[in-house]
């Protein structure tokens, strides 16, 4: 069965135009990709393989340089910047810890897979709040990362 439906390549791509137009200091921030030796090193430092959409997302943009201010140019998806490799495993870190202190703590039900998992992908940060992980599942289930609409529904403008 044929689709119409974009590869996130393309998405990207298109996003990248559309962000270049629409907000040079946004499409700035985006930093080079990342090449696989970098991925591998995220891999075997999480300890499992990434999704597809996140290896080709890393491999477009290795995240966004980093602001320092929430008014400065970096948070365009909802408020929240691109994590690089080093801030993914970074933020992991701090998952696991969370996860090792509520065990101990025997709150393991009250963290795990509600705010912390081993197996969550921290991908984006908002400055001052908290990570917005894509959760590690089986290959039997697939999900959006997210889905970004651009008011009016005029095709030239979607990204």
């Amino acid at each position: 069965m044929a689709t119409d439906i974009p590869g996130l390549t393309e998405l990207w791509q298109r996003f990248d135009g559309w962000l270049a137009e629409h907000a040079p200091g946004d499409h700035e921030s985006l930093r080079p990709g990342c090449p696989d030796g970098e991925i591998k090193r995220l891999e075997d430092g999480l300890g499992f393989s990434l999704h597809e959409d996140v290896r080709t997302t890393l491999a477009l943009h290795n995240g966004v340089t980093m602001r320092g201010a929430s008014t400065e140019p970096g948070a365009f998806l909802l408020g929240y910047s691109l994590l690089d490799v080093d801030g993914i495993l970074e933020a992991h870190r701090d998952l696991v810890a969370m996860v090792e202190d509520a065990r101990e703590a025997g709150e393991e039900d009250l963290v795990v897979g509600r705010i912390a998992d081993r197996q969550w992908v921290p991908f984006s940060v908002e400055k001052g709040a908290p990570l917005t992980p894509v959760p590690r599942v089986p290959a039997l289930y697939e999900g959006r990362m997210l889905e970004w609409h651009i008011r009016p529904h005029d095709s030239s403008r979607r990204a």
